[in-house]
């Protein structure tokens, strides 16, 4: 028996594909909109048969709004570059970043530095000055014979490498190429009957080598997710190209083993019957401890003989049956051999960039055909093309031309949407050649059309339909939404509300579009950068190559000026703009007030310039502006760029003299900046003063980013100990002011020289009444000394029992060194660096106060808020608004520091250094 078949409901995307859902919406719309006027809502009757075919037309748009992402935002199109028109990102250009953890610095160095098989970065914690933020860097080189290199140049590389990826606020002390502490067994094994003994012993090699010192593994994207790494651990950090490595994989340097351990590794081996006698050799030296250490620039190495074995010193010597086994080196060698391959199974496997690999079905053409809905009508309405008979009457064709006109409005709609769909790649871009969000056709598929519109071509009628689709204002709201959609999915936002202020106080002539259009490029801007932004955020300059001029500086510096609108990115000078247009002069040599007849007016006192009253003025083309105060120089710079502050003059009584007048807010009488023979002259002259100083607030914009970390000394600092009475007062200092290191450990011995009073001698001048109280170490060398000169021997003794009875007493309460004693820099350094600025997690930003924005203190609100939100949690600032003449003298400071920071001339570097911390500190933070 046949089963009978059941109809089922169509399952429907969205209501626009359901036909009978729209025909019943349409029904009940028309019947609350009509009333009584319209009752017969049948399939015969002429309005519904309209209804019908939108209806059907609407489902075909429904089904076409649907198709799924690629179809519309990719289709066919050839040569589509999705991520850089759309910021469709893979997923190794959103996560990865510049290393920020000793991990990813570890990475980093192994994947690029062929001749290192390992490295290790460490902060450094117990630095003597209490610095955070620095880094301690080993490496280990690879023992391969066709790899040659020389232990500073592998240096040179790593510095280099990590220059280029040194993190904000952040540096490296020191680097270290490790040296190796050759290991070498010495042993005696009974082994299996049925195990070659090349097998063993290139099994006990291998197990014992992966204990010293274990490879790194480079992994392809499936091994190392299926251990159950997330793809934002696996793509974390910098960019991976030779493979993934899994940060679990990841070991403390080998510092020190026990010979057990290499015991029961071999122990393990199969075929390994018995350990009769097992010796390790350190460098040639036989280990008679347990335990081996390495220090801390050393790593342990293995030495195999496998080459000579035979002939080695030392040896792991094999019995079986109890009868010498003879070691064949060849097969020993490719037995070994085969293990390291296999251990390197996914060494160095290339890692290919991550794709969106998007394919549609239809070309732009076929998403955006329009098939008109009157080639869809029953004959009887003659709307197909050419469909009425030749005899029709004047009136039946005016009919159809009136229907028509009455449908094309609908049919105009819905092929204007289709354009939308198949504009999607388009709409949805940072592109910044896109003039319109709201795309239009000309349906050709209309039947009649070309007769029913009142344009000779399709251009102006296209034209007229972009005209009253969208407005300027409207294209900007969509647009921006668009830009700021796309800024969002990467959680960025770029706020221009006070950007968009200052434009107007800025530039006198520009107009709201102008202002909208000057917005967009910044946020279409900042969009094309998202990737740089997000990689290089935390990433500091390379101060080991050139900076200034170029765009070598910070991730942080980047961001804050794209956010700020500033257009020149780069590392350099804001003062050098000014240069042959900013000079101060003597006011009594150059500048004198004098009086103008003006031309059907008063006479009017004016500043003005000597040089220029005694010049041939119709060829002097400077103008002439007088400031006496900073506050009358950053004046210029709010309304100098202003046509209302500027003034043309005819002269009363002078043929063809005409004087081109400044006097903004603020001034007390007028300044004549220039003469010429004719007005148009002067107002020429005029223009090219505003937009000179148009030119000058964008090109003074700018900023500096310290980091108060690279200022720390460079130079060895020598330290002195005193030591405070019960009063707090010092009566006993080093006799040396030495290291850091030396200077804590005499004080901690202190206890034991204090309380002897052999230890103790009382030393007098030669040729002088005055004695001295100096204590001697174990070495018979003087440590430490009384401060003050005591005049009398007698006062000594009494003295010395004093500081006898003082150290027994606190040896006795066993009172804690620290509370009784300081380490203080030697105040006779050269360098004397202040230990109250901080060194550590603290940058100071410097700007100029004279461009007119910086002088706003909406515009400052902004920047300090900009800054808060990007710089790192964990990090504390300041910020400086300078005058011109602190910056130029900031920026000499800064520019000879950063040239001996580049070649390395640390006595330099650290004088400048000194020299730009105290301008820091004289500097009043905002």
């Amino acid at each position: 028996m046949i089963e009978p078949k059941n109809f089922t409901i169509p399952e429907f995307n969205s209501d626009s594909e359901n036909y009978d859902l729209l025909l019943e919406k349409g029904i009940a719309l028309i019947q609350k909109y009509s009333g009584e006027r319209w009752t017969d809502f049948n399939y015969h009757d002429p309005g519904v048969t309209l209804l019908e075919q939108i209806c059907y037309a609407i489902t075909d748009l429904g089904y076409r709004t649907n198709f799924p992402i690629e179809d519309l935002l990719v289709g066919k199109k050839e040569g589509l570059d999705l991520e850089e028109t759309n910021l469709f990102l893979p997923i190794d250009k959103i996560i990865p970043s510049r290393p920020l953890i000793p991990e990813d610095f570890q990475k980093l160095i192994i994947e690029n530095i062929d001749e290192v098989k390992n490295a290790w970065v460490y902060a450094v914690k117990d630095n003597l000055l209490g610095f955070n933020g620095l880094f301690n860097v080993f490496v280990q080189c690879k023992e391969v014979n066709d790899i040659n290199f020389i232990e500073d140049d592998i240096r040179k590389k790593v510095l280099s490498l990590l220059m280029k990826n040194r993190p904000l606020a952040t540096d490296f002390q020191k680097i270290q190429i490790l040296k190796k502490d050759e290991l070498s067994i010495d042993a005696k094994l009974k082994i299996d009957s049925f195990v070659l003994g090349e097998t063993i012993l290139s099994e006990i090699y291998f197990q014992v080598e992966k204990i010293l010192n274990p490879n790194i593994k480079f992994q392809d994207l499936d091994s190392i997710r299926s251990n159950g790494s997330s793809l934002d651990e696996i793509f974390s950090g910098p960019i991976p190209l030779k493979g993934f490595i899994d940060s679990n994989d990841f070991t403390l340097k080998t510092n020190e083993i026990y010979i057990s351990e290499i015991r029961e590794a071999i122990e393990k081996v199969e075929g390994v019957l018995e350990i009769e006698q097992l010796f390790i050799f350190k460098n040639g030296i036989k280990v008679f401890d347990d335990l081996i250490t390495f220090g801390e620039d050393n790593y342990p190495y293995l030495n195999k003989n496998i080459s000579n074995y035979n002939v080695g010193t030392e040896q792991i010597r094999l019995y079986r049956d109890n009868i010498f086994y003879e070691i064949d080196t060849i097969i020993l060698s490719q037995l070994y051999d085969s293990l390291s391959l296999s251990e390197k199974t996914n060494y160095y496997k290339s890692v290919k960039p991550q794709k969106i690999d998007l394919t549609g079905r239809f070309n732009k053409a076929e998403i955006e055909q329009y098939y008109s809905i009157q080639n869809e009508f029953p004959a009887v309405y003659g709307l197909k093309e050419n469909e009425l008979p030749s005899k029709a009457g004047k009136k039946r064709i005016s009919q159809v031309k009136q229907l028509r006109g009455f449908l094309i409005l609908f049919e105009q709609l819905m092929a204007n949407h289709l354009s939308q769909l198949s504009n999607f790649h388009q709409i949805f871009s940072i592109q910044s050649d896109i003039n319109s969000t709201f795309i239009n056709q000309y349906a050709e598929e209309i039947p009649g059309l070309k007769d029913l519109i009142s344009f000779d071509t399709k251009e102006e009628y296209l034209d007229y339909m972009n005209k009253i689709s969208e407005s300027r204002d409207d294209f900007f709201n969509r647009r921006t939404k668009i830009i700021d959609h796309l800024l969002a999915r990467f959680g960025e936002n770029f706020d221009t509300e006070t950007l968009s202020k200052l434009m107007k106080i800025e530039s006198e002539n520009i107009t709201d579009q102008q202002i909208k259009q000057n917005i967009l490029n910044s946020k279409i801007k900042y969009a094309k950068n998202i990737v740089e932004n997000g990689q290089n955020k935390g990433l500091g300059f390379n101060y080991k190559i050139d900076s200034w001029d170029t765009e070598n500086s910070s991730g942080q510096e980047k961001r804050i000026k794209h956010l700020l609108n500033i257009n020149d990115t780069s590392f350099h000078s804001l003062t050098n703009p000014l240069v042959g247009d900013y000079e101060q002069v003597d006011n009594d040599d150059q500048w004198v007030e004098d009086t103008i007849n003006i031309k059907g007016g008063v006479n009017l006192g004016v500043l003005t310039n000597s040089k220029l009253s005694d010049k041939n003025n119709i060829k002097d083309t400077h103008l002439n502006y007088f400031t006496s105060t900073h506050q009358d120089f950053k004046s210029l710079f709010t309304h100098a760029n202003k046509s209302k502050n500027y003034n043309v003059a005819a002269s009363k009584g002078k043929t063809n003299q005409f004087h081109l007048l400044y006097n903004s807010p603020g001034l007390k009488q007028p300044i004549e900046l220039y003469r010429a023979n004719s007005e148009e002259k002067c107002v020429n002259a005029m223009s090219k003063g505003i937009e000179k100083f148009d030119h000058l607030n964008k090109a003074c914009e700018g900023l500096f980013l310290v980091e108060h970390i690279l200022l720390r000394p460079l130079l060895k600092t020598n330290y002195i100990t005193t030591f405070l009475d019960n009063d707090n007062s010092p009566f006993l200092i080093s006799y040396n002011a030495t290291s850091f290191e030396e200077q804590n450990d005499l004080r901690n011995d202190i206890f034991l020289l204090g309380t002897n009073k052999e230890n103790y001698s009382i030393i007098q001048s030669k040729g002088k009444k005055e004695f001295q109280i100096v204590i001697f170490d174990i070495f018979n060398k003087p440590v430490f000394k009384s401060p003050k000169t005591i005049y009398s021997n007698a006062g000594a003794k009494g003295e010395m029992k004093r500081l006898l009875k003082f150290f027994i007493e606190k040896s006795k309460e066993e009172d804690s060194i620290e509370n009784f004693s300081e380490i203080n820099i030697d105040k006779g350094n050269s360098h004397e660096f202040p230990t109250d600025f901080m060194y550590s997690n603290k940058v100071s930003f410097i700007f100029p106060d004279w461009p007119l924005r910086f002088q706003n203190t909406e515009f400052r609100a902004y920047l300090k808020s900009v800054i808060h939100e990007y710089i790192p949690a964990h990090f504390n600032y300041d910020l400086f608004y300078l005058n011109i003449n602190q910056v130029s003298l900031f920026e000499d400071t800064y520019y000879n520091w950063l040239d001996k920071k580049k070649s390395d001339d640390d006595n330099q570097s650290d004088l400048y250094a000194l020299q730009l911390i105290q301008l820091l500190k004289s500097y009043k933070s905002e």
